[in-house]
């Protein structure tokens, strides 16, 4: 089996995984699937605004890891990396950004 085939079939189906969670978290509010850690300190009255923008950023992630998974199934170049960096890099910060502002421990 081809390495490029192998990262295509890893990173796709991770990416399907972080986007689902995303999804989860944004339309169906399921706070649980995030470490408690995370929202133990968050009102619950800001709850559905955290779950919305904290899946937003890890469904960015995932969106990134299937770019990836598509880059090297297409091209077999490590240009993939970029996608997935984009990904990674712009979805944490909305989630950093999210933490920062409905979590009232920070």
């Amino acid at each position: 089996m081809s390495p490029y085939l192998l990262m295509l079939i890893i990173t796709f189906v991770l990416g399907i995984l972080f986007f689902v969670i995303g999804y989860l978290l944004r339309k169906r509010h399921m706070i649980t699937l995030i470490y408690h850690y995370h929202y133990i300190h968050v009102r619950d009255e800001d709850r559905v605004n955290y779950t919305k923008a904290y899946g937003k950023g890890i469904s960015l992630i995932g969106i990134g890891m299937i770019s990836t998974g598509i880059i090297f199934g297409l091209t077999h170049s490590l240009l993939g990396w970029f996608a997935f960096g984009i990904g990674f890099i712009w979805g944490g910060i909305i989630m950093l950004k999210a933490q920062k502002k409905y979590n009232i421990r920070i």
